[in-house]
């Protein structure tokens, strides 16, 4: 017999174990989902603020943030849609259709700057990890598991790079398709046509995948219920009405017509053409580069989406048209292969699904049939090649300062001189307000209804209220055997400024220019001539045996504005350097500091006859005038001439990695504020 006393005792012991049970299987069911909660908010936060930094560091071009950003703010003035390209105005339904930033617009007028829509984008990736657990835990069963794919989706290399690359509708359509597919397993047919028609909003070539997404749930569903076989056929008859509606019908109707840049890639024909023109070349040229990038897109998930085959069609119709495209548009770091990570990271869900079958109903011990060991394998191998080939902070070269990578100004870096821009820039906020500017500065002006880019149209062509360029282009993209861009980047397009009678050259500090149109009265002049004084003349300096400083002289002319005049002569061969340029500095008279962001850059001899053209013993008078800020500090300056090698791709930097020969001290100056 039991005695009351032991009875209560064992009552009060149940009571706490099944507390405990409680209590350990509401631990259980939290846990995963904080840890999802905490992925998107980790890595939303961690991609925006790369992207948004590439923005501030002037490190992205009209082609393609400017151009999204522009269009998305002309819905709400009066132009929907609407962006500047070359030689005139278009509308993204000309070019593809991406009907989803009429929907973005609200969110972009709060605050509408480009980092809005690179925060956005970025979020959005990240909460397509909320589809992708669910979707997990239905077919798995095992939160651990879900977790495993929610981290190799988030880790995905080919999605992080759409992401950090600029802002484009179908890095918007790779979540939205994710919750696509949830809603498809769910059976919530409303959900579900909605996220297709938003997808389906992204680009006109969504159409493609969602296509064959439609005859993949036919195919499964053969022998399935009705509805889920209606639900393939209209999935598969809305995407190729719309898909044949956009391409044939919309974008040539929103065409500018022949001899409008770009007319030729809207019609069918010239698109096809514009992307697989040269199919032979490229396969012949790049073969290796290729199937290293299809080795990338696939090795994350191909051990477990080897088992649901049938999944890779919808990715591979995307990504096999990508690998094949012209140029270098089949590399991994842009964002064409967005598209096919929904479809790669659900076949291997439902790979690992069919594994746990197997594994139960054959009992095989194999790695090949043991579902955790293939997780595991895919978790790391896409752990590895993310932080092999992505530039986040998981990648040791992220750190290394190398040209163009992780912390370096060329990629994720910002420096004084980018916060100078900003400043400079802030003024030229009016809509109406027609800008002829450098790429790289094109994004942060794009809220105008006219925005050209120096580098995409005949300046002699078109009028505007203003032209920016940069004489110190801080921008170089490292290549085999050089670099692109670098600091000579916009001379032809000054060249040509200068050439316009009916643009003055307002202002120059640090490298940039600013020309205004009909303001002739404030022009900075800037001229140059040679002489025949010969190699006798007596130099003050000489920079590497190569070129002679004769004199050097400073006078006030109006005000802020003064004139500098040099004298320069020929003595070595600059032909096996290349092109060089001179940097003149205002420096602190007590401790030699430089005033910082007002490099005097010498635009006769940069531009208008650069020293690479002088001949031998060339007597050169480059006179030209500054103007001096006006919140420039009182005070006497040492002024410092140096000359640089342009074909250096830190150059920009002007520092001892181009310098040519020591700095020359040849005179000072007092600056007054009245």
């Amino acid at each position: 017999m039991i005695s009351d006393n032991e009875a209560s005792l064992i009552k009060i012991n149940n009571k706490f174990r099944d507390r405990n049970y409680i209590n350990h299987l509401q631990i259980s069911l939290i846990w995963p989902k904080l840890v999802l909660y905490a992925g998107i908010i980790i890595f939303g936060l961690l991609l925006g603020v790369l992207s948004s930094q590439i923005y501030h560091g002037y490190n992205n071009s009209m082609f393609d943030l400017g151009n999204m950003a522009q269009s998305i703010w002309s819905v709400f003035h009066g132009r929907p849609l609407e962006f500047t390209i070359n030689n005139g105005q278009l509308s993204r339904l000309g070019l593809h259709v991406e009907l989803i930033y009429l929907l973005i617009s609200p969110i972009y007028a709060i605050y509408p700057q480009p980092p809005t829509l690179l925060f956005f984008q970025s979020f959005l990736f990240a909460i397509g990890a909320i589809p992708v657990y669910q979707i997990a835990i239905r077919n798995i069963n095992r939160p651990a598991y879900a977790l495993a794919f929610v981290f190799m989706y988030l880790l995905y290399p080919v999605a992080q790079t759409a992401v950090l690359f600029d802002f484009h509708g179908d890095t918007l359509a790779m979540p939205i398709l994710l919750f696509a597919l949830n809603s498809l397993e769910q059976q919530r047919w409303k959900a579900y046509a909605l996220f297709i028609i938003l997808a389906l909003c992204c680009k006109f070539y969504v159409s493609v995948p969602v296509f064959f997404l439609g005859l993949v749930i036919i195919y499964n569903n053969r022998k399935g219920p009705r509805v889920n076989k209606i639900v393939g056929i209209l999935t598969a008859l809305v995407a190729i009405s719309w898909g044949i509606l956009t391409f044939l019908f919309i974008r040539p109707f929103f065409s500018p017509g022949e001899g409008f840049t770009l007319s030729s890639s809207v019609s069918p024909f010239g698109y096809v053409t514009y992307y697989f023109s040269e199919l032979i070349n490229g396969l012949v040229n790049s073969s290796a580069q290729r199937i290293g990038v299809l080795f990338l897109i696939l090795a994350p998930v191909i051990w477990l989406s080897c088992h649901s085959l049938i999944w890779l069609i919808p990715a591979a119709v995307t990504a096999v048209p990508s690998l094949l495209s012209n140029g270098i548009q089949y590399t991994y770091l842009f964002h064409h292969y967005a598209l096919a990570v929904p479809f790669l990271i659900y076949s291997a869900v439902k790979g690992v699904s069919k594994l746990q079958n197997k594994d139960q109903a054959l009992g095989k011990i194999s790695i090949f049939y043991k579902p955790e060991k293939m997780i595991q394998l895919s978790l790391l191998m896409t752990f590895i090649l993310n932080i092999t080939i992505v530039d986040t902070p998981l990648n040791p070269l992220f750190w290394s300062r190398q040209p163009g990578k992780g912390i370096d100004s060329l990629r994720y870096g910002v420096i004084p001189r980018d916060r100078m821009k900003d400043e400079l820039l802030s003024s030229y906020n009016r809509p109406d307000e027609s800008l002829a500017v450098s790429w790289a500065l094109a994004p942060h002006l794009t809220n105008r209804h006219t925005l050209y880019v120096l580098d995409y149209f005949d300046i002699n062509s078109r009028d505007f209220n203003i032209a920016i360029a940069d004489g110190l282009f801080d921008y170089a993209v490292p290549v085999p055997g050089g670099f692109t861009g670098g600091v000579l980047h916009d001379a032809q397009y000054i060249q040509a400024l200068l050439n316009r009678p009916d643009y003055s050259l307002l202002n120059v500090q640090d490298g940039l220019l600013f020309f205004v149109r009909d303001h002739n009265s404030d022009n900075l002049d800037q001229t140059i001539e040679n002489d025949q004084i010969g190699k006798n003349a007596k130099l003050l300096h000489t920079y590497s045996d190569l070129i002679g400083a004769i004199d050097a002289t400073i006078v006030q002319k109006d005000n802020n504005v003064y004139t500098m005049k040099f004298t320069w002569n020929l003595v070595g061969n600059l032909q096996e350097i290349g092109p060089v340029f001179a940097i003149t500095r205002f420096r602190n008279q007590l401790n030699r500091q430089e005033i910082s962001n007002f490099r005097v850059i010498h635009i006769p001899t940069e531009i208008i006859y650069p020293a690479i053209d002088w001949k031998k013993d060339e007597t050169i008078i480059e006179t030209f005038d500054i103007r001096i800020p006006e919140n420039f500090p009182s005070g006497t300056y040492l002024l410092s001439t140096v000359w640089y090698i342009a074909n250096n791709i830190d150059a920009y930097k002007t520092d001892n990695r181009s310098q040519l020969g020591d700095e020359w001290y040849w005179g000072e100056i007092k600056i007054s504020k009245k």
